[in-house]
């Protein structure tokens, strides 16, 4: 079996192709004008916590604090803590970025 590869001289005229394409569409009194700038992209928060006292003993009270988590190209909405891993966010909070949890068992 022969696969063959298109060159980039290739690759560009068809870039070239669908962009004038693309731009015939875009006309003036078109009904399905295309915008003159590519949507923006809403990248995904990067979330960054810490733990205290780490390691924590069982009994003593577990502070997460998540204040280091980002979004670059906005703001951070919410902050949502699965204190169990049960999949079920326990606490919910638009402004405070801890929680705290005892826990009964020893775990990770």
């Amino acid at each position: 079996m022969t696969t063959t590869h298109p060159t980039a001289k290739t690759l560009r005229t068809s870039i070239l192709a669908g962009a004038a394409a693309l731009a015939g569409l875009a006309g003036a009194g078109s009904a399905h004008a295309i915008p003159a700038f590519p949507f923006p992209i809403n990248l995904p928060p990067v979330a960054s916590f810490y733990a205290a006292p780490n390691p924590v003993a069982v009994g003593d009270n577990a502070v997460f604090n998540g204040s280091a988590s980002r979004d670059v190209d906005g703001h951070i909405a919410r902050y949502e803590w699965d204190l169990n891993g049960d999949g079920v966010f326990e606490t919910r909070s638009t402004v405070f970025s801890t929680a705290n949890r005892r826990y009964a068992t020893p775990g990770t």
